[in-house]
């Protein structure tokens, strides 16, 4: 209850995520994230452990269901923060 507020840290990496590119692409951090992960899991400087964990993210990322999660997640932080927000002002 007192520890670091995760909600705004969450949400925020959420949003990023799920930001569009700068060319008004909608999956532009997305896809970022993804290439990325590609890359680790398949480069050979990488570790076996980062290299195994890049894949399991890589293989999440392909999943429709994670995707959808992600925004599920995005709006429920997001009408949670606004409520948070409500409650804390000063009556």
């Amino acid at each position: 209850m007192k520890g670091t507020r995760w909600l705004p840290h969450v949400s925020r990496s959420l949003s990023t995520f799920l930001k569009p590119g700068k060319d008004g692409n909608s999956s532009g951090q997305f896809t970022a994230v993804y290439v990325h992960m590609e890359h680790l899991a398949g480069a050979s400087a990488s570790t076996a452990e980062i290299a195994g964990r890049a894949k399991k993210v890589k293989v999440s990322m392909e999943d429709g269901t994670f995707v959808a999660f992600c925004h599920f997640l995005s709006d429920l932080f997001s009408s949670i923060s606004n409520f948070s927000l409500q409650l804390q002002k000063t009556m």
